[in-house]
């Protein structure tokens, strides 16, 4: 990125990754750690820390978002629940197009830069 003089990233990744997996409830927990989702999971873990790695000197801005299990079409408010996914409810949902809209506020702005929202409808 830096050879192409990219500024900033906004990935999708799920929650779930990172320091997200401990708001999955046990049952997800279950499904993440003995089904193939769980090299799914894998990848967005290294890709979280090679974005975070090259992002380290100031040079790449980024936003890693976290939706919860994407259900429907239809763009509906989001609610934030941190880094983390803090106080999510036992199977939250976000839509796409509410991923989308999220997305596209965040490479737009710097509010969410250098954090990875868990967010859900």
């Amino acid at each position: 990125m830096k050879a192409h003089n990219v500024k900033k990233i906004v990935v999708m990744h799920a929650m779930g990754v990172g320091d997200s997996y401990g708001s999955l409830n046990f049952l997800m927990r279950l499904v993440v750690s003995n089904s193939a989702m769980g090299g799914q999971f894998k990848d967005h873990d290294e890709t979280d820390k090679m974005i975070r790695r090259e992002g380290a000197d100031g040079s790449l801005q980024w936003v890693m978002v976290r939706p919860s299990m994407l259900k429907g079409d239809d763009k509906l408010p989001i609610k934030e629940l941190g880094d983390q996914g803090a106080q999510a409810s036992f199977m939250p949902s976000c839509s796409r197009a509410s991923v989308a809209s999220f997305m596209v506020d965040a490479a737009e702005s710097d509010k969410w830069d250098g954090h990875t929202p868990v967010i859900v409808n």
